[in-house]
């Protein structure tokens, strides 16, 4: 699924769609904000469901599968930005679990 990056932006966020610079597996977009230099990403603009990590935007028992089989071992359930898939993960995903459902 494909978004309006403009849809995804808070009103008055000091950003702008023109930019985005990556986005990560989690669906996470990276972009600079206009009065911090070029080369430092300030803004992380995260998916409306923070615990969606199959992209079909629910947190559901998929997701949860998804960062059970990480847990420990990679970043693939990786959901604070950290690196790693441990219980600040869980958490997130467990405060979201029925997002978009």
């Amino acid at each position: 699924m494909f978004y309006d990056l403009d849809d995804l932006l808070v009103p008055d966020a000091p950003v702008t769609s023109a930019s985005p610079v990556d986005i990560n597996d989690h669906g996470q977009i990276v972009a600079y904000g206009p009065y911090v230099p070029y080369d430092t990403p300030v803004v992380l603009l995260t998916p409306t469901c923070r615990g969606d990590l199959d992209g079909d935007d629910q947190t559901d028992q998929a997701d949860l599968g998804l960062l059970l089989a990480s847990y420990e071992f990679d970043d693939g359930g990786d959901l604070d930005g950290d690196g790693d898939t441990d219980q600040a993960d869980l958490g997130i995903l467990l405060a979201d679990y029925g997002c978009g459902t």
